[in-house]
């Protein structure tokens, strides 16, 4: 098992490096072709990759993409040999990674800390995988399926959340992009948290200033009844004379001058 699992890999690692540098080169190779660029500013190894890549696709042959395209054929094709010798290959695919970080998203939204290892192996014994399939992985990053992800799901209340929170920008998307499914489920959960508390503190100034404005409402008002008081008036006097003097004025502030609430005012308007 160790054996193989070595071999997995070193084949992994190599298909990377491989696919990368056969998209660097394709791509150069064609601003060569386009005479944008002159074949000698590039290193010697490189010049022989682009002038090989060239050879074997003459202007009108395969763009690069369509390389790069028969590249990934032949590299799927080279996986299917080595399962069909008995060689495992622990990996999610399209359908196991969406139902994974549906979930994660989910538990989120929901509030709760997603509990990935638990997330995985209860996903692997209901699509009758390996046992081992979980552990390999949660140590896996899926970069470009993640990023496909990303923008599919901008929508979603956890990303909106954090984009309102300042806390969705390129380097957190690099963050996401670039994590394990443990590592996405931490970050999403961390910043949703950080978000929801900045809402509850918000929440909580906002009623704490509704109050302090209620308090210094009702301090107006004490000041008003003292001052008419002081002056050997009733409060009931006051709002006649302010009212004679000013016919237009607005109950509220009649209330506020003669420091008695609104609705007490009122009454005893309609009660002249």
């Amino acid at each position: 098992m160790k054996s193989n699992d070595n071999l997995r890999d070193s084949i992994d690692a190599a298909a990377v490096e491989h696919a990368e540098r056969a998209r660097a080169v394709a791509a150069r190779a064609s601003m060569v072709r386009r005479g944008e660029i002159s074949i000698e500013s590039f290193a010697h190894t490189m010049r022989e990759a682009i002038r090989e890549y060239l050879a074997r696709n003459p202007a009108g042959g395969m763009t690069p993409q369509q390389f790069f395209a028969k590249h990934e054929m032949e590299k799927r094709a080279f996986f299917r040999e080595l399962k069909a010798k008995g060689h495992k290959s622990y990996r999610a695919n399209q359908q196991d990674h969406e139902q994974i970080v549906n979930s994660i998203f989910q538990s989120v939204h929901e509030g709760t800390k997603p509990a990935v290892q638990s997330l995985l192996k209860a996903h692997a014994a209901e699509r009758r995988y390996d046992p081992e399939w979980a552990k390999r992985v949660a140590e896996q990053t899926h970069g470009r399926r993640m990023g496909r992800t990303l923008v599919a799901k901008k929508d979603h209340p956890v990303l909106k959340d954090l984009k309102e929170g300042h806390m969705l920008s390129q380097t957190h998307k690099a963050a996401l992009q670039s994590a394990t499914y443990s590592g996405l489920a931490c970050l999403l959960f961390s910043g949703s948290q950080i978000v929801r508390g900045q809402r509850r503190l918000q929440q909580r100034m906002e009623a704490l200033e509704a109050e302090l404005a209620a308090v210094k409402a009702e301090a107006t008002r004490a000041n008003a009844r003292l001052d008419s008081k002081d002056a050997g008036k009733d409060w009931k006097e006051t709002a006649r004379a302010i009212r004679a003097a000013e016919p237009a004025i607005a109950n509220r502030e009649l209330a506020r001058r003669v420091g008695m609430s609104e609705s007490t005012v009122r009454k005893y308007l309609a009660a002249l």
